[in-house]
């Protein structure tokens, strides 16, 4: 899956995450509800189930460079409280909206198309990003290099 040659940590995380889903939505969710709920609430479901995978894997998958238990915890920045906020704000945005966009879509298929711009725009801003960053921050990252104590606090600066 991955590329030898680019060795894109973004694409790799993102088909191994869609690989996972993709075929446990297509084969267990999509019959199940086809069998108790009819074939339009199954292709109606499918189709919002997979969309909003995928934009939340590229969402999720903004600036991601290192795998899992690889690399060193990074240090505890001034920045980590609100960025733990936004991703609970953002979770919980993303559950309760999608549950009661698809109760309305399923009542009113026609709600179904005000999918269609959110989609868009929650593609366009990752695939924005993705592009506008540069091939070393592309690159996939195993192992950190360990800054030394003496070169973290420049204390060879002083004598010169």
């Amino acid at each position: 899956m991955l590329d030898s040659d680019r060795q894109e940590c973004e694409s790799l995380a993102r088909k191994v995450i869609l690989a996972l889903i993709v075929p446990c939505v297509l084969v267990v969710a999509f019959p199940a509800y086809a069998y108790f709920e009819g074939l339009r609430v199954a292709c109606m479901h499918t189709i919002l189930v997979l969309t909003w995978s995928v934009l939340l894997t590229n969402i999720v998958l903004i600036r991601f460079r290192k795998l899992p238990f690889t690399c060193t915890l990074p240090l505890f920045k001034q920045h980590s409280i609100v960025t733990l906020l936004a991703c609970l704000f953002g979770f919980l945005t993303y559950a309760l909206s999608t549950a009661e966009f698809e109760a309305s879509a399923l009542s009113q298929p026609a709600r179904l198309i005000g999918l269609v711009p959110v989609a868009a725009v929650a593609w366009y801003i990752p695939h924005h990003l993705a592009k506008s960053t540069i091939d070393i921050e592309r690159k996939l990252i195993f192992e950190e290099s360990a800054t030394r104590t003496i070169e973290a606090l420049r204390l060879g600066d002083y004598g010169r």
